[in-house]
């Protein structure tokens, strides 16, 4: 017996679709959403049409996904938050599923007004994290994860790009007397590693020695130790 579905939701005054889902049980007649579908079910109503029956939870996925874009390349104003394809919290596609969402997401870009609802939809009370606070083991865990990995130069050289002139979140702005006593006073009393001297040092003299055509003769001195540290650091 097929399981999985896809099912729309109507709207009672003007019977147009506002919501597509992919579901099994009672899913699709489920009313925790999101306010959006609430301020719409709660304004006219609306109708559960379940349209596809599948075998497999991916085929039902990869269905949802196409089906939102459908809509949405016609002018349908669903009240989808994302374009489909999330299904079950823990669930992971499979390859085939992912190549899939990964081909019809292709080339599109959410517009502000989705932008919008997204951030909305993660604020305050909504977001995953409100009210919680990070254990240091569950710090000391994402450390450790992150501790060995480094980014490509092609990755480095995006993340530069996208930080400078007018898109630096600094650009145009000056910080205050009163901003810079607060730095002050947060740094007062921290002192770095030696470790971590010796790499502040190394970045800086490299950047000089990118700069620069030749070694000038007032930094021949920092190169010397320059080659010493970047046998460890470099």
């Amino acid at each position: 017996m097929k399981e999985h579905y896809i099912y729309i939701h109507r709207r009672n005054d003007t019977g147009e679709v506002f919501y597509v889902g992919k579901g099994s049980g009672k899913r699709a007649f489920d009313k925790k959403r999101n306010d959006w579908w609430k301020r719409i079910v709660s304004k006219c109503g609306y109708t559960v049409e379940i349209i596809e029956w599948f075998d497999d939870h991916d085929s039902a996925l990869a269905r949802e996904v196409e089906l939102i874009a459908e809509y949405r390349e016609k002018g349908v104003q669903l009240v989808n938050l994302t374009d489909g394809g999330e299904g079950a919290k823990g669930y992971k596609h499979t390859p085939e599923t992912r190549k899939i969402m990964s081909i019809k997401h292709i080339g599109k870009t959410p517009s502000d007004e989705t932008k919008k609802k997204l951030s909305l939809a993660k604020k305050g009370e909504k977001h995953h994290m409100f009210g919680k606070i990070t254990s240091i083991e569950t710090k000391r865990k994402i450390s450790a994860t992150n501790k060995d990995r480094t980014h490509s130069h092609a990755t480095k050289m995006k993340i530069s790009s996208s930080q400078k002139g007018e898109k630096n979140h600094m650009f145009g702005k000056t910080v205050s007397e009163e901003t810079r006593e607060k730095q002050r006073v947060a740094s007062t009393g921290r002192f770095h590693s030696k470790e971590t001297k010796d790499k502040i040092s190394v970045l800086k003299i490299r950047n000089k020695y990118i700069q620069l055509d030749i070694l000038s003769g007032e930094i021949i001195a920092e190169y010397v130790g320059y080659q010493n540290l970047k046998k460890r650091w470099i």
